[in-house]
């Protein structure tokens, strides 16, 4: 299955039954971070099977690690 052909929804439901390595690895290519995370237009983590944004202190720490490595990447890109 070519993971980059699929959008999305396609991608979450992959997640949505078992860990599947090759479909966290092309989110992790789009987004940054591990399925089903992202951030949202306003650098909130926003979880994107339940479509809740998530705090901070709610995420463990490797989700927080990889929000803040996209959250300055988006900074420095922005100069």
């Amino acid at each position: 299955m070519n993971y980059r052909e699929l959008s999305d929804q396609e991608l979450l439901s992959q997640m949505s039954t078992v860990h599947n390595v090759l479909a966290n690895e092309e989110w992790v290519y789009r987004y940054g971070m591990n399925l089903p995370y992202r951030l949202d237009k306003f650098g909130r983590i926003l979880n994107c099977l339940s479509w809740q944004v998530m705090s901070d202190q709610a995420c463990d720490k490797m989700i927080r690690r990889q929000a803040n490595e996209v959250r300055l990447v988006k900074q420095l890109s922005s100069y």
